[in-house]
């Protein structure tokens, strides 16, 4: 993945499909205005909590996002499972219940400082498939997956404090969003593939994508706890029925 941004920010800005950097040498660091932050969208601040019919109305989506999630956990024992089998020479303890917790008890403290939806998640998918790969390929190219995963995350931390990187950075943010959204699309939808069991299974899975993304997250909820009710609960009773005369 790191090859293609780095290609995008050479190619981009000469093919015209990105602005040109904007280098700004100003603050070296920028400090984030956490008073200014927490006044205007924690719910202690301006803002208030929200009444009741918000939440009742987000209930359909919360239970999608809670179904994606759970799909995250399953992408990381996967992940982490593959590259622990070609690396004998390191345990990976994953706790499933333990990633949940500690996902959860953030989340709540980001809900009540600073909600930011896009960094609620409890994996991104994309760079732990590109530490898991390097992470097959032995000592020599990563000690450790907890030093390739710090390693990601600290130098994150410093590119998006430093003022000269984020600004330089900041025009090809759309085409490496792009590409994180292909290369988790291509991990999950592959996991997902091997996760699928029956034929009822893929059926379910495809008709509940494709009218999630044409209808949202309450009717492809919906649509998908009905065709299990209908194709795999009512096949099972069938089939035991038929089975038994």
């Amino acid at each position: 993945m790191l090859p293609a941004v780095l290609l995008a920010v050479i190619i981009g800005p000469i093919t015209g499909e990105l602005p040109m950097p904007n280098f700004v040498l100003g603050s070296i660091i920028k400090i984030p205005d956490f008073a200014g932050i927490i006044h205007a969208l924690s719910p202690f601040g301006s803002t208030g909590f929200p009444g009741i019919g918000v939440f009742i109305a987000s209930i359909p989506t919360a239970i999608s996002i809670y179904i994606i999630a759970f799909g995250d956990f399953v992408s990381s024992n996967a992940l982490i499972g593959e590259a622990g089998a070609s690396r004998p020479d390191e345990k990976i303890d994953f706790n499933a219940n333990r990633s949940n917790l500690i996902s959860g008890l953030r989340n709540i403290v980001q809900a009540v400082i600073c909600p930011y939806v896009p960094m609620c998640g409890p994996l991104w998918a994309a760079v732990t498939a590109s530490v898991a790969e390097r992470y097959k390929n032995g000592r020599e190219s990563m000690d450790s997956i907890f030093s390739g995963v710090g390693t990601f995350r600290w130098m994150t931390f410093l590119c998006v404090a430093l003022v000269p990187i984020a600004s330089f950075v900041e025009p090809i943010l759309p085409a490496a969003l792009s590409l994180t959204l292909l290369v988790q699309g291509y991990v999950c939808g592959r996991i997902a593939a091997e996760e699928m069991k029956t034929p009822q299974d893929r059926g379910i899975a495809c008709a509940m994508a494709a009218i999630l993304y044409v209808k949202g997250s309450a009717w492809g909820l919906a649509a998908g706890v009905i065709l299990y009710l209908l194709l795999c609960v009512g096949g099972e009773k069938k089939d035991k029925r038929e089975s038994m005369a």
